[in-house]
């Protein structure tokens, strides 16, 4: 029995073994890409939360060594307790030396050189003091006895200290520069050295944007490649966060960014599949396998509607595979037990009202007629509509009631798609009725549910 899947298994030689998505074509172009960079390049990675860019990061990761690539790799979120993202990078390329060469002698080398960069780094790890605090160690706090002269003597000396200020961090740039240009020349040999930083979107706004203005102006160098796993959305308010509403987030952020590569779409079903069988969903199904097929097209249009993510997918298969235990599968009411899970997580307000008074649907299918307006499976939506409504009645006479109700709805209703809604829920109700589909079941489900609800 599984109700939580094991870590993601990557393995070596084969780093797309696992793939549920099948993203090792973007894996295969995108290193095609990075053979042919010779000069300082950021690529971005968009996708949107919990659509899986770590794992993809992951195994690409895996695929670019056994290329020959060295790899670094730096989770940007797990840093973002740094004041300075430019200490946590150098920290972090340090700190995975031993990791990517093996060889004694060499890594030996290789650290040398780094202990140089390092020492060209440190001007960096704090800001200069704030020109306030300047003029109150100057004595000119004292207003009463400032002498014109005084200001402009002090503006004079205070402009000279901030240009040789300016030409010493310049120099001091340079010389960082040189030294990692050296070590990246050392550790790369024929081919980039890429580094990817993943979880940038997580983090906070001036710590996101520090970060990108760290490799765009300390990092670019010939031989270093940036990949950055992100939602660009997400960084764009960043930006916005930091220079107000009206930014052209888009155009500043393309300062800091050569190419963005989408990830290409998930294909219908292939991931609510993969995950039954990770899940060991499909044996429990063994003699029920037309009831398989029909709760995996329930959650395959759950998810379409309400806009999941894949990381919200596999939490509602978790569920699932435990509330699946607790009842026969053969069970007429699956369908309705899929759009109650799906419910919660899309709107966990209004599952609470549903479930808590007996024949309050109305609003229930309102809120699936609103979601599922692009959506064409008119028969199984009209299928899941049924179970709702005769799920709240406790016996013959409210049946009759609700359908009649449908009835008289389709009468009145003057848009075309309208009465195919309703027609399609009456039709299905009809046939329901007819199987003696059970009364009062939300109870039961919503149990389970809940029971399910209580394991982490």
């Amino acid at each position: 029995m599984k109700i939580k899947l094991p870590e993601f298994e990557i393995p070596e030689d084969r780093p797309f073994a696992n793939d549920l998505l099948h993203r090792e074509e973007s894996a295969i172009i995108l290193t095609q890409l990075m053979s042919t960079i010779e000069q300082p390049f950021v690529l971005a990675i968009d996708s949107s939360w919990g659509t899986g860019k770590t794992v993809f990061l992951k195994m690409w990761k895996q695929y670019l060594k056994n290329s020959g690539f060295r790899v670094l790799y730096f989770n940007a979120w797990v840093a973002d307790f740094a004041e300075d993202p430019f200490i946590a990078l150098v920290g972090e390329i340090e700190s995975q030396i031993d990791e990517i060469e093996s060889n004694i002698e060499q890594r030996g080398k290789i650290k040398a050189i780094f202990s140089d960069v390092k020492s060209k780094a440190l001007p960096y790890a704090k800001n200069a003091f704030p020109l306030l605090v300047k003029i109150a160690t100057s004595g000119l706090m004292d207003f009463s006895n400032i002498k014109r002269e005084d200001i402009d003597k002090f503006a004079e000396n205070l402009t000279r200290e901030k240009i040789e200020e300016y030409e010493k961090t310049k120099n001091s740039i340079n010389k960082f520069k040189d030294n990692l240009l050296e070590f990246v020349k050392e550790l790369s040999g024929e081919k980039p050295v890429i580094f990817f930083i993943d979880e940038l979107d997580r983090c906070r706004p001036n710590f996101t944007v520090s970060l990108l203005e760290k490799i765009k102006h300390l990092f670019d160098i010939p031989g270093l490649i940036f990949v950055l796993a992100i939602d660009k959305e997400q960084i764009i308010h960043s930006v916005r966060c930091l220079y107000g509403a009206e930014m052209n987030s888009d155009g500043y952020l393309r300062r800091f960014i050569d190419l963005d590569y989408q990830l290409p779409g998930i294909p219908e079903g292939v991931y609510v599949r993969a995950l039954f069988s990770k899940y060991d969903i499909d044996k429990l199904f063994e003699h029920a396998k037309g009831n398989r097929e029909y709760v995996i097209a329930c959650l395959e249009c759950f998810f379409d509607m309400f806009d999941f993510t894949l990381r919200q997918q596999e939490q509602i298969i978790s569920r699932l595979s435990i509330v699946i235990r607790l009842i026969d599968v053969r069970a007429k009411y699956v369908g309705l037990m899929c759009f109650l899970i799906s419910l919660k997580s899309a709107n966990n307000d209004l599952y609470r009202k549903f479930i808590s008074s007996e024949g309050n649907y109305p609003e229930v299918l309102d809120f699936l007629d609103d979601k599922s307006r692009k959506h064409h499976d008119k028969v199984l939506l009209g299928d899941i509509c049924a179970q709702i409504i005769l799920s709240n009645c406790l016996n013959d006479v409210d049946r009759e009631t609700a359908f009649l109700n449908v009835d008289s709805n389709m009468s009145k209703a003057q848009k075309k798609e309208e009465k195919e809604r309703l027609a399609a829920i009456k039709y299905q109700m009809e046939s329901k009725i007819r199987n003696d589909y059970p009364s009062n079941v939300i109870d039961n489900i919503t149990k389970k549910i809940e029971l399910a609800e209580r394991f982490r």
